[in-house]
């Protein structure tokens, strides 16, 4: 009896490690991240969504003096499952049939009158398993995530240098 009671230990194990849900490199800024923008100056964004855009930053077209230049780029690492996968017995209880990762990359330069000031350069590495009952969540849900996460440690990092990018000439008017 004690035997049964261990394998469905195990086998109730290894289904909800299956279920896990998506890795994330980076956990979320421990500190409550400001919603108002503090530093300005001329935003230079290379995407297309301002909801990726550091909360922190105020675009302000006009200035001449100050730039803001935001990018990030996303990489993708796709398993591809084998024809031996299919005889994998443990697959039956849940086991792991492959791995989907991704990172993005996210980098802010801080520039004043042509010279750059302050970089800021961040990295969030996500991945996810599949399971023969659960693909997991789409690379498009993984990818927002790593958006956003890579916007709030950005923010983190700016609210903790916000005396010295003020001093610098980057405060809002």
């Amino acid at each position: 009896m004690d035997l049964r009671k261990l394998a469905l230990t195990i086998a109730l194990g290894v289904l909800l490690a299956a279920c896990a849900p998506t890795q994330i490199s980076r956990p979320p800024p421990q500190a409550p991240l400001e919603q108002t923008a503090f530093l300005c100056g001329k935003l230079q964004y290379t995407g297309s969504n301002p909801e990726w855009v550091p909360r922190a930053l105020r675009d302000v077209p006009a200035d001449t003096a100050r730039t803001l230049h935001f990018e990030y780029e996303i990489g993708y690492g796709i398993d591809d499952e084998s024809a031996f996968d299919l005889f994998n017995p443990l697959l039956i209880v849940g086991a792991t049939k492959s791995k989907d990762s991704m990172y993005v990359l996210g980098l802010l330069t801080l520039e004043r009158d042509g010279k750059t000031i302050k970089s800021y350069r961040e990295t969030i590495t996500l991945e996810k398993s599949k399971s023969i009952f659960s693909e997991g969540e789409t690379l498009t849900e993984i990818r927002r995530q790593g958006l956003l996460r890579l916007r709030d440690v950005i923010d983190a990092r700016l609210s903790a240098d916000r005396a010295v990018l003020q001093a610098g000439g980057f405060e809002c008017d």
